[in-house]
């Protein structure tokens, strides 16, 4: 017997309900597991009113205390260098100012942006 449309959204909102509220994957390995766009993903978590995560709530369990992220260099390389935020929103996101963020990348030994690297960011965004 054939799905109707009806069904066939009933059934992919309970997947992606179950997958991304009750199992915490994240919409790039749903993505992954389903051979999709992150992206499209992400429209589909919208058309059915699912609620995203903030970054706190993504990386709850991962670390001891959710005001210590700025100390950790994994999470500090990851939004500082593989999502191209800059230190403002780095700092932003964590919730401290721009001072600690510097600060704890020169203790961790992050190399910062140059000018012309941060530019060239800027642009390709």
């Amino acid at each position: 017997m054939k799905q109707t449309k009806k069904e066939q959204d009933k059934m992919l909102k309970s997947l992606l309900v179950y997958l991304y509220v009750k199992n915490k994957l994240s919409l790039r390995e749903i993505a992954g597991q389903f051979g999709m766009c992150y992206d499209y993903i992400r429209v589909l978590l919208k058309k059915y009113g699912i609620k995203r995560r903030t970054i706190f709530q993504s990386l709850e369990g991962r670390y001891p205390t959710k005001n210590k992220f700025y100390r950790d260099k994994v999470w500090l390389k990851y939004m500082y260098w593989q999502k191209g935020l800059s230190i403002r929103e780095v700092a932003k996101i964590s919730g401290f100012g721009r001072g600690a963020i510097t600060k704890s990348m020169k203790r961790l030994n992050i190399k910062t942006r140059t000018k012309s690297e941060g530019i060239l960011l800027k642009k390709m965004a």
